[in-house]
């Protein structure tokens, strides 16, 4: 509980300073790694998505889908993610690394085909590159041997994250909680949490979506909600972040 709020914490550290002094007290005090600039460092995980969803051709229940996702630190921008039903594995890691370093024009045209020409989604995505690091746990998925030749042919540079200490990989772990309140608990076939309720809610009988449907919304929400609105720990939209990000150099550091 004391760690929790000490992060709540660095909101108000931006309001009453700057972004870059409140990056130095939030390390002092384990606030968890924000960092340093744009596409600096990017975290990485998987959950298994509180939604089930239909086959296309048969009608029929096809299951839950797993998320992979991967958030800038600093901006808190989703720069990539993948829905798919196979189990987390470095092969998913790499679809949303994928979608994470190249521009993306092609995800637009993709989703053209859900919308009758159009992609249906009002605001751009311009999240792409390479960081220097790639914040990971310690899942047999982020230490393959595929995984660690991909890593190292893209020059980024592998972080697992110390293990207990989930500060260090909160950033993706709140974004997963905050997608799930604010749009999967909303959607028709969704699996609730919580027992009390899902108690009167037949999750199996309400289910119409396919899991291309599901993706869509998750990016519609992605980038035209969850980016434009303005962040409580950043002071500003993730959007704007990332844009801001991208004009401003990290001050030199001594040593």
């Amino acid at each position: 509980a004391s760690m929790l709020r000490k992060r709540d914490k660095f909101g108000v550290m931006v309001d009453t300073t700057n972004w870059r002094e409140a990056q130095r007290r939030a390390r002092s005090i384990q606030l968890g790694p924000q960092g340093e600039c744009v596409n600096n460092e990017w975290e990485v995980d998987h959950t298994l998505l509180d939604i089930l969803v239909i086959d296309e051709e048969t009608m029929q229940i096809a299951g839950r889908p797993w998320l992979t996702a991967i958030i800038d630190r600093y901006s808190r921008c989703i720069v990539g993610f993948s829905i798919s039903f196979a189990p987390p594995s470095w092969a998913s890691v790499m679809d949303a690394l994928r979608v994470a370093v190249m521009p993306k024009d092609w995800v637009y045209e993709g989703f053209k085909i859900l919308g009758n020409g159009q992609s249906g989604i009002e605001n751009p995505w311009n999240c792409h590159g390479k960081p220097d690091r790639l914040i990971m746990d310690h899942g047999r998925d982020f230490k393959s041997l595929s995984m660690e030749e991909t890593l190292t042919a893209l020059g980024i540079e592998p972080d697992h994250a110390k293990p207990k200490k989930p500060w260090l990989k909160g950033k993706i772990e709140r974004w997963f909680g905050t997608l799930e309140e604010q749009i999967v608990h909303m959607m028709p076939g969704t699996v609730f949490s919580k027992w009390e309720s899902r108690k009167f809610y037949n999750s199996e009988k309400m289910a119409v979506l396919t899991i291309d449907e599901v993706n869509w919304i998750v990016a519609k929400w992605v980038i035209d909600i969850y980016h434009q609105d303005q962040h409580a720990k950043i002071g500003r939209s993730p959007a704007q972040a990332w844009e801001e990000g991208l004009k401003e150099t990290v001050p030199h550091r001594e040593i």
